[in-house]
């Protein structure tokens, strides 16, 4: 009888993968519009709708950016309640700590590049947020320590800026390299290069998909 291990070996660690390749396709398209986006609160939107409409596969781009971030939300979720309810967490106890990270810096991420469009219902979501953070002692601190004040102002938004496109990422990447080398190490040499572009391939056809159809 024909197993699926032969064919597809790396199904034990398809969501980790899948986690890593979204990663990288969110920073590649970020990487993309930060050629074109202009960080400030009079330009924000304008530059925003220049990439959608005038930069070639801007439209394309910038949907798959947004459904990305989704996805790497709801795959780092799963990642978590795949790391209790297999109790991986008891041959490496850092492995939930790491994943723990990595999905409190997305949160952040998100939170941060919501506000960077300019669009009007954006804005008024990161004031809501903003209002929730204001009645707890320690986000307060910390956001206090970090962009100053609750106004939507330039210097709150320069601040968030480089919060999205650099620091959050690079500490990211950190985490993301920490996660993988305390990973299990046994069958890695497993990791077929075949098996991994069908998981790119089909990831990628998603979010073409989903950027056409729902933008």
């Amino acid at each position: 009888m024909l197993s699926f291990n032969k064919f597809f070996p790396l199904k034990k660690y398809f969501l980790e993968i899948l986690i890593l390749i979204n990663f990288l396709f969110e920073a590649l398209t970020g990487f993309f519009m930060l050629f074109y986006y202009i960080p400030s609160m009079g330009k924000g939107y304008e530059s925003t709708l220049f990439i959608i409409r005038d930069v070639a596969f801007g439209y394309y781009f910038f949907n798959m950016h947004l459904w990305g971030a989704n996805f790497l939300l709801f795959f780092s979720i799963l990642e978590i309640v795949k790391i209790f309810y297999y109790k991986l967490y008891e041959n490496n106890k850092f492995l939930w700590v790491f994943t723990f990270l990595f999905l409190l810096f997305l949160f952040f991420e998100y939170f941060t590049g919501i506000l960077l469009p300019m669009e009007n219902n954006l804005y008024w979501k990161v004031e809501r947020v903003m209002e929730i953070i204001r009645d707890i002692p320690i986000l307060n601190f910390i956001y206090s320590f970090f962009f100053g004040n609750f106004l939507i102002n330039e210097f709150v938004h320069i601040r968030f800026y480089i919060f999205h496109s650099l620091i959050i990422p690079f500490l990211s990447i950190v985490i993301l390299i920490l996660f993988f080398l305390n990973f299990e190490r046994k069958n890695v040499h497993n990791f077929y290069f075949f098996d991994i572009f069908i998981i790119f391939t089909i990831f990628l056809g998603i979010l073409l998909t989903l950027s056409i159809l729902f933008p």
